[in-house]
């Protein structure tokens, strides 16, 4: 049956196969179309361009120029494809002949133990695969490779350290943990901290449900599900550490306990993390809730939705009923069902018709006032007018607490991206939004001062005083959790002999599939273990482990029982938590030595106070900045300024405009030639520039363009010119940017300028001028040119404040040859002057 089921799994398989082709040859071809790459493009790139590129050697060479150290943190999370890279940047480390007669290095920190991201192609044993490679390479190049073990704990107490060691110093808990030798206890730098570990006694089902009590308060424990239980305790384990001043001894000494000391751990994100969250809430406590959240399961969410639904349909009674409830209406329940109830029609026609209620009549006028905006403005526009002008946003924070600002954020981001890659409209932003499903990835910060609920993932790398593991008695890998396609590879050990096959339900498993999903529960197992490492490990002074089961007995691997069962005969039985709900505690000595020292004005509880009246004020319209002035165009100012006619007229405001087009063009390409000129091979300058100028300007005849090639070889060729045009000192289209002071305060300055040489002895900055009327001196430059000069001397001057800054401005078309006039410090300072009064 086995193999008459490896043939059906092939013969589905194909056809699937073709349509993933298709779809991967989609997706492919939509990124190369769009220019974009991916994560995993990224990786499989690089490493292909280091291994199997034409440009291979030349690209090794080049990175062998610039690499001395590689230093790879978490290097037990590296993934195959990574480690191919590592291994062609550090290929050169052990030639030879290198590029540079270096010594260089690899550090590679890791820890096999705490590899948890098997998702995103991490294998914890390539880890002590690279360390064996590296060490004989090494010796083949007649080099050292050192392996240092880091057995020394900083962080935990010795109990936290010794529960740790108890548990995976168990031959059976140590699969998967460890691959380059055998498991070694771990010692405490904190000998002299005593700590302690808990086990709660796991909840269970009752055994026996009678159904005449459903009619008893929710606040009852025997009536609520195991989970909100263990909920409900946790809460109060933590409001009666804040309130009664619970120590700990830390490493900084006696501490009194606060809310953010405290991070309870899940393997992952299920009913157990909103009823904790509501549980700490219930109690006044602050808690930063889940790490992950699902926008749309959000109620701030799922109101607006319900918002978005009354305004497309009005006729939807369910959606028109959760809103007329929402902090946006705030009708109650009472009040909700004096409207719907007994009523002859829908919901929102019975609205209408109750005007003379006050409640109704505001909500009616508030719904109608939304269903007219709503027709003429794009989706986000609508909700950023309800949660900002019409004092939705404060309303939610009045309800809900300041955890729906993050929410709210996220729910207008959604909004406005739709609006801006999408149709603007208020049906496709809420379909867009049902069928993503977006999420929210909170960071957390210890400075918060929040209880923190997260998986064990997301608190990789993270640590508390307290911790807190909840572990529900599920497998380590479950039937939801099975994929429905499975690798296989021949019993041979070739590599290139693997493949897929689709396995749509588990008792479709032929003999090759079964195989592979054998070796993959192995492998779930062995993560499972890791991530329990991980757990443990986050606890600096207190380890908390409780757990929930349901009906069915708990799987063979699980958490709670590895622990229990590790301290049985360490552990001792510790007073009750709380009614039929026992604990044993294991710990080393007497936690409760020496009393804290009081801590002033202590307080853990959140405290609501009332909101300061510019709260709800509008805030003043925020004043325009001017745009930043462009020092070829600063003349304007001074002519708007001036009641008189100046007496050189600005030459950029009335003879660019009117400037004929092949004139300006002209005039761009030669700017152009002289930028690239110098840095032209001489013996082709001229004919480089000839081709450019004819592509460039074909409407010139070759005789004209033959001319004005002529005509920049004699500006370069000018001995004046040759120390401003060395490319060793200069360079060529400097964009330059600062402030400068007007009367009406500073102004921003942009611009480029054409030459910029930086000498010993001096500082010039030169401006190129195309323009056929060439002034005879200094005082005929007209007042644009001036301006612009003295402009790029005030701001270059702050740059190289030891030395003087001249400015020059080159006449490419004047008669005999380029004229170069150095403008003087008296007329640019007059010029300056005169825009500094604007």
């Amino acid at each position: 049956k086995a193999r008459i089921n490896t043939l059906i799994q092939i013969e589905h398989t194909e056809p699937l196969m073709v349509i993933a082709q298709a779809m991967l040859r989609d997706y492919r071809n939509q990124k190369r179309a769009r220019g974009l790459l991916d994560f995993d493009d990224l990786v499989s790139r690089t490493a292909d361009l280091l291994r199997r590129s034409s440009a291979r050697s030349w690209v090794l060479y080049k990175l062998d120029l610039g690499i001395d150290h590689i230093l790879l943190d978490e290097a037990q999370d590296t993934s195959p494809r990574q480690w191919q890279i590592v291994n062609q940047l550090v290929s050169e480390f052990f030639a030879g002949n290198s590029a540079r007669a270096l010594n260089r290095t690899i550090f590679a920190v890791g820890d096999e133990k705490q590899s948890i991201y098997s998702f995103q192609g991490a294998r914890p044993q390539a880890f002590s695969e690279q360390r064996r490679q590296f060490e004989k390479r090494a010796a083949e190049a007649g080099k050292s490779l050192q392996t240092a073990r880091l057995n020394l704990s900083f962080r935990s107490t010795p109990e936290v350290l010794g529960a740790v060691d108890k548990v995976f110093g168990n031959p059976k808990n140590q699969d998967g943990l460890t691959f380059g030798g055998d498991y070694e206890d771990h010692e405490a730098q904190r000998r002299n901290n005593a700590g302690q570990v808990e086990i709660w006694q796991r909840m269970e089902p009752d055994e026996t449900t009678d159904p005449e009590f459903w009619h008893q308060p929710s606040d009852d424990l025997q009536n609520l599900h195991q989970a909100e239980k263990l909920a409900k305790l946790i809460a109060e384990q933590v409001a009666g550490w804040l309130k009664s001043g619970e120590t700990l001894n830390t490493a900084k000494g006696k501490m009194r306990m606060k809310a953010g000391d405290i991070i309870i751990l899940v393997r992952s994100r299920d009913r157990f993390i909103p009823a904790v969250t509501r549980a700490l809430k219930e109690k006044n406590i602050p808690v930063a809730g889940a790490d992950r959240l699902a926008l749309t399961s959000h109620i701030a969410v799922r109101d607006l939705i319900a918002l978005g639904r009354v305004m497309l349909t009005p006729q939807d009674d369910l959606s028109l009923a959760a809103l007329l409830k929402s902090p946006l209406l705030g009708l109650s329940e009472d009040d909700l069902f004096t409207l719907a109830h007994g009523r002859r029609g829908f919901l929102f026609d019975q609205l209408k018709k109750s005007k003379d209620h006050p409640a109704f009549a505001s909500a009616y006028e508030k719904l109608s006032h939304w269903l007219a905006r709503a027709d003429r403005i794009p989706a986000y526009e609508f909700y950023a007018l309800i949660l900002g002008e019409e004092g939705g946003r404060k309303q939610f924070y009045s309800r809900l607490g300041q955890e729906a600002e993050e929410v709210l954020d996220a729910f207008l981001a959604m909004a406005l991206n739709h609006e801006q890659n999408g149709l603007p409209g208020l049906h496709g932003f809420l379909e867009d939004l049902e069928m993503q499903q977006p999420e929210i990835k909170r960071e957390f910060s210890e400075s918060q001062n929040e209880v923190r609920v997260m998986t064990v993932h997301a608190a990789k790398g993270l640590e508390a005083p307290v911790v807190f593991i909840v572990d529900k008695s599920a497998a380590p890998m479950q039937a939801l959790h099975a994929p429905a396609l499975y690798e296989w590879t021949a019993k041979t050990g070739d590599p290139t002999k693997h493949g897929f096959l689709w396995v749509p339900s588990s008792a479709d498993h032929g003999d090759v599939s079964g195989r592979a999903k054998a070796d993959i529960s192995e492998l779930a197992v062995q993560e499972f273990r890791r991530l329990l490492y991980v757990a443990m490990t986050r606890a600096e002074d207190r380890l908390i482990v409780c757990g929930y089961k349901g009906s069915k007995k708990a799987p063979e691997h699980n958490w709670y029982d590895m622990i229990d069962q590790a301290l049985e005969d360490v552990a001792q039985s510790g007073d009750s938590i709380a009614e039929n709900v026992t604990r044993k505690i294991w710990r080393l000595s007497d936690i409760r030595s020496e009393e804290a020292p009081p801590v002033p004005d202590q307080n853990d509880y959140v405290v609501r106070q009332k909101l300061p009246p510019w709260i709800n004020h509008k805030m003043p319209e925020e004043k325009t900045l001017p745009r930043p002035l462009n020092p070829s165009g600063a003349q304007a100012l001074i002519d708007e300024s001036l009641a008189t006619e100046l007496v050189h007229p600005s030459l950029l405001a009335t003879g660019d405009s009117q400037m004929p087009a092949i004139a300006r063009k002209r005039g761009t390409v030669i700017h152009r030639l002289l930028q690239v000129w110098p840095d032209l091979d001489p013996q082709r300058r001229e004919q480089q520039a000839l081709a450019f100028a004819a592509s460039a300007l074909p409407e010139l005849t070759d005789q004209a363009r033959q001319d004005m090639v002529t005509e920049l070889a004699h500006i370069i060729a000018s001995p004046r010119l040759a120390p401003y045009l060395d490319p060793a000192t200069s360079r060529a289209e400097v964009q330059i940017m600062g402030h400068i002071e007007l009367k009406n305060g500073p102004r921003p300055v942009s611009g480029t300028i054409d030459r910029l040489a930086v000498l010993n002895d001096h500082v010039m900055a030169l401006d190129y001028k195309t323009s056929r009327s060439v002034p005879n001196s200094e005082a005929e430059v007209p007042g644009d040119y001036m301006t612009q000069m003295a402009l790029y001397r005030a701001l270059v001057s702050r740059l190289y404040p030891d030395k003087p800054v001249k400015t020059a401005l080159v006449w490419t078309h004047a008669a005999g040859g380029p004229l170069i006039m150095e403008l003087s410090d008296a007329a640019l300072d007059a010029a300056f002057t005169n825009l500094s009064k604007l």
